[in-house]
């Protein structure tokens, strides 16, 4: 079983990734690039750590009891696997099916374009409103990888985007597998403030206990840095929030072990981001606790959460949430709350 783990982590490892941040390593601790590989393999056999999860922890800087805190990536596959119905996870996966099947917590209008109908409702939808802006996503697109947004232009004759008739523009990127529209959600002043380059959201994850009861793991603000979207793994950064008031007590960090991980306040902007108080907080611990038993046979959810000046929605919900974004925000192993969660459930 280790071995198969271990050929498991070596195809499943961004190649390019894992050497930049070995050499990066081998130069910032003054360690051999071979010392570092020997005590990853020791990680990946003892603690069954995914390469990359070795500098994104910084395990170098670990003894190997703190490094036994930390959840592995085969843990979270059986925790997932366990609590997630595997038919039923599709819903989670399909941002269309998302939308139909949440749609009393989805406020921002949204259209499935590979259907003609609907995507008629999209044109006739842009010539009434006249949007600034419009998002297009791969409805399959994970870590905000799959997402354009767009300026429409209405100075001709007809819209378009960057001097292509906006029909032309969409049909093409139907084809690239962009068949989910959205309208642009203007975020509340208070985030915008914060970065308004992309919509700043906030991730909760839920469980949803053999009783009844929905608990909530813990809640992060994730702002944009470089990027339209606030995804960890895209270069946003992130920060703890506090689940009892919605004050954000974590300073911002980087998933990158070498960049920042203590920011006071937002590179571009210079707003402070530890004591920031995210809006409506109670609404949002409402709406999740509802959310969380519309698919019951799916009961650890990570809900990705929109705020306007008029409350909260949802955005998506992650039925494979990333245990690496909670516990590098966290700055601590979470492996001992999973696995109570794991054993008692």
């Amino acid at each position: 079983m280790k071995l198969l783990y271990f050929f498991y982590c070596i195809l499943k490892t961004d190649r390019n990734r894992f050497l930049f941040f070995l050499s990066q390593s081998a130069v910032y601790y003054k360690k051999t690039k071979l010392e570092i590989l020997v005590d990853i393999f020791v990680c990946i056999f003892r603690h069954e750590t995914m390469p990359l999860d070795y500098f994104y922890y910084k395990f170098i800087e670990m003894t190997a009891k703190e490094r036994s805190r930390y959840t592995s990536r085969l843990l979270m596959y059986r925790f997932q696997n366990k609590f997630n119905h595997k038919n039923d996870r599709k819903i989670f996966k399909n941002k269309n099916l998302f939308y139909i099947n949440f749609k009393s917590f989805v406020l921002h209008e949204n259209w499935n374009i590979s259907q003609t109908d609907s995507f008629n409702d999209f044109l006739k939808w842009i010539s009434e409103k006249k949007p600034d802006k419009i998002v297009l996503k791969d409805p399959l697109g994970q870590v905000g990888s799959a997402v354009l947004i767009f300026d429409v232009d209405y100075s001709g004759i007809d819209p378009s985007i960057s001097n292509v008739p906006l029909k032309k523009m969409i049909s093409r990127k139907i084809k690239e597998g962009y068949t989910l529209a959205e309208a642009y959600v203007p975020q509340h002043h208070i985030l915008m403030n914060l970065y308004p380059g992309s919509l700043n959201t906030v991730r909760i994850t839920s469980f949803l206990h053999a009783n009844g009861d929905v608990e909530l793991l813990y809640a992060i603000l994730r702002i944009g840095f470089d990027k339209p979207v606030d995804n960890f793994d895209a270069g946003g950064i992130s920060a703890l929030i506090d689940l009892n008031t919605g004050v954000v007590i974590g300073k911002g960090v980087f998933k990158n072990p070498f960049k920042s991980r203590d920011l006071e306040n937002h590179p571009v902007t210079n707003s402070p981001i530890p004591g920031l108080q995210i809006p409506y907080w109670q609404d949002i611990l409402d709406m999740i606790k509802s959310a969380a038993m519309v698919v019951p046979s799916v009961r650890t959810v990570g809900w990705d959460v929109v705020i306007t000046n008029n409350g909260p929605a949802l955005l998506e919900g992650n039925d494979n949430w990333d245990k690496t974004h909670w516990e590098c925000c966290e700055n601590s192993g979470m492996k001992e709350k999973v696995l109570a969660l794991y054993n008692e459930n």
